[in-house]
């Protein structure tokens, strides 16, 4: 089975742990119920019971740590693909773990009394989250689990890299857009948008590029 460098290993199983102990520490002085959801303009709108929204993150994590890194390798059919790019997935898989770690730590600061602006703070972590990925796709090779998986770029790899090399303009102007919504929050609504479009675009894209190289290749 495909392995993916130590230093994911070991940087998965330290953030994990350094979560699960944060969130123990500070547990017994949540409120009960305790806030887990914030509506568009910032405002706390959504609570559940203490046991649940203090553990859910923590369990969210390690279930995704589990699935990034050992049940992808272990379900990947072309491993070999996985292969040439594992520093670049286990790069982004990482830091989509420090961004949900990062997000409960949030979430127990604020019920601790801390009132920061959540709108900034997700715009901050979007930031490095869409420059990872947008660094990451054109690095990509074909694979079932991470990547622009379309029928046409599953296809065909010709199909998938001018893809993906598109979908890192994509992800990078969103990167743009976060920062921009770091300082006007009201822009991360934006961003969302755009990623939203970005995406239907690129499966359009992706499927006009398939049908072109098709008709060049029967002529």
């Amino acid at each position: 089975m495909m392995r993916f460098p130590r230093w994911a290993y070991v940087s998965t199983v330290l953030l994990v742990a350094l979560t699960w102990m944060m969130t123990g520490a500070v547990y017994a002085r949540l409120p009960d119920p305790m806030a887990v959801h914030w509506g568009p303009a910032g405002a706390a709108d959504g609570f559940a019971p203490r046991i649940w929204g203090a553990w859910f993150g923590p369990a969210l994590l390690t279930a995704l740590a589990a699935l990034l890194l050992g049940l992808v390798p272990l379900l990947e059919p072309w491993q070999h693909n996985l292969r040439r790019f594992r520093g670049a997935y286990a790069g982004v898989a990482l830091g989509l773990l420090l961004f949900i770690a990062l997000v409960q730590g949030w979430v127990l600061a604020w019920n601790l009394g801390w009132r920061g602006d959540v709108r900034r703070f997700l715009a901050l972590l979007f930031v490095f989250l869409n420059a990872g990925v947008a660094w990451a796709l054109p690095r990509a090779r074909p694979n079932w689990f991470f990547g622009i998986r379309t029928p046409w770029t599953l296809s065909s790899p010709r199909v998938w890299h001018e893809t993906h090399r598109a979908g890192a303009v994509v992800f990078g102007l969103a990167a743009v857009l976060s920062l921009v919504a770091v300082v006007w929050p009201s822009a991360l609504l934006a961003m969302v948008a755009w990623l939203l479009l970005g995406n239907v675009g690129l499966t359009v894209y992706a499927a006009l590029r398939y049908r072109r190289l098709a008709r060049e290749t029967a002529a």
